[in-house]
């Protein structure tokens, strides 16, 4: 058991990695539009530049732009695997 916590752990820490780059990209993108972003965690401000960068994608293209989805896809699948990873160590320890 103890393996494959530790493999949940590495693809955990992955996917916080790709969120992390990907929260970039979007801070960035959002400044190359002259709108003052800057990338931090704290207080959940991702979440306000990640809802006004769909605005922005949407309003220009007429869908949300790929960053969007890419942040939710990782954002969801390392919560997902953080709370299947806790389960199952409480579980088998």
């Amino acid at each position: 058991m103890n393996d494959l916590l530790i493999v949940l752990g590495i693809i955990i820490f992955a996917l916080i990695i790709w969120n992390l780059s990907i929260s970039i990209k979007i801070s960035n993108e959002l400044k190359k539009r002259n709108i003052k972003a800057n990338i931090a965690y704290r207080r959940g401000l991702i979440f306000k530049y990640l809802k006004l960068y769909k605005e922005i994608t949407v309003e220009e293209t007429g869908k949300a732009g790929q960053l969007y989805f890419w942040f939710l896809i990782s954002f969801y699948s390392y919560f997902t695997l953080l709370i299947i990873a806790i389960i199952l160590s409480a579980l088998f320890n």
